[in-house]
């Protein structure tokens, strides 16, 4: 009765609002994302490692750490410089207005690592939208000849993504060049490193809660940096 009234072309044109309809609805649920200020807030709280979903090195590809050890990382006295070292990077933090989103330490083990970074979530002035900028402080004791980055992706508290590879052949595309840049140059000397790496966040991800965990191990399987991130779209 309805295709007698309206027609084959009126049908269709209803189909039509239908579809685009729909696929509106989904996009404003799903992939609109809040205005830059929005998210900003969304995410200034105070970020730590030390919570019962915490990362260890034993853990990363997927697994959680047990809640002992979770209590163990929670309850840990720092050591004096330990303690020194987070509250410069608190102190950097607060200086710039910055929302923090993750920690970056020299090991995964709560009982000795050391705060070396933090991951920050900023405006992209760019292409729009926000990106996450990572600032590291590190020393290496010897020269890196190898190693592995393992990473592990986690949306809305299910896991998304994990993987590890080679971490000297690890390369990525820095804003403004076209050329491949290295994430370590092998062999990588010994002594003070700084380096800051920004990563957009794609303005097509869905909304929602995003965490990503990660390791990077030198060529004897020693923690280097262990980091944890965790932000809202």
């Amino acid at each position: 009765m309805l295709w007698t009234f309206i027609g084959k072309r009126g049908c269709c044109s209803v189909c039509a609002f239908i579809i685009i309809f729909l696929i509106f609805s989904v996009y404003l649920t799903y992939f609109r994302h809040p205005p830059v200020d929005m998210l900003l807030r969304m995410n200034n709280h105070r970020f730590s490692m030390d919570s019962p979903y915490n990362v260890t090195s034993k853990s990363l590809n997927g697994r959680k750490s047990s809640q002992l050890d979770a209590q163990k990382d929670i309850n840990v006295d720092l050591t004096a410089a330990a303690n020194k070292e987070t509250a410069n990077w608190e102190t950097f933090l607060r200086e710039k207005n910055y929302v923090s989103i993750g920690e970056v330490f020299d090991s995964c083990d709560g009982e000795k690592r050391k705060m070396v970074g933090q991951t920050v979530i900023v405006e992209d002035k760019i292409n729009g939208g926000v990106k996450t900028t990572t600032f590291v402080n590190f020393t290496t004791e010897h020269s890196i000849t190898g190693g592995e980055l393992y990473i592990d992706i986690k949306y809305n508290d299910k896991d998304l993504y994990d993987n590890h590879w080679e971490v000297c052949d690890i390369t990525y595309y820095k804003d403004g060049i076209a050329e491949e840049e290295h994430f370590i140059d092998c062999p990588y000397p010994i002594g003070f490193h700084s380096f800051t790496r920004d990563i957009k966040i794609l303005n097509y991800l869905p909304k929602g809660k995003y965490e990503i965990n990660i390791l990077v191990t030198d060529q004897i399987k020693e923690d280097m940096l262990c980091s944890r991130t965790i932000f809202f779209l």
